[in-house]
């Protein structure tokens, strides 16, 4: 069932455990929207790469912290790219083989 969320129209929901022949979790909600993103972000990725590998991680946020923001999540995929990056320089340097790794990432903040 598709209906527009009414504090934001632009937002497409839908309701049920496939989207685009896809599985999803049917408990939930889902935006068409961002399940667009993730799909075009995936895609991406195994167009470059064959073998892909996908994780879900879930970051919380110390409340002395404060907010969980846009510039946060710019620092942490900076610091994961970087080490990512030094790992595979570390290595090369050891005479492994290293293949080109791109980081592609999409986040949703919970509300």
């Amino acid at each position: 069932m598709n209906k527009r969320l009414s504090d934001n129209t632009n937002i497409h929901l839908i309701n049920g455990n496939e989207y685009n022949g896809l599985p999803i979790l049917s408990k939930f909600t889902m935006s068409a929207n961002y399940l667009d993103r993730l799909v075009s972000t995936m895609q991406k990725a195994i167009d470059e790469y064959r073998r892909t590998y996908a994780i879900r991680f879930d970051l919380t946020v110390p409340i002395w912290m404060g907010e969980l923001d846009s510039a946060l999540i710019s620092r942490f995929f900076a610091s994961l790219n970087a080490q990512i990056q030094a790992d595979l320089k570390h290595r090369a340097r050891e005479g492994k083989r290293v293949f080109p790794c791109t980081l592609r990432y999409s986040w949703a903040k919970e509300q």
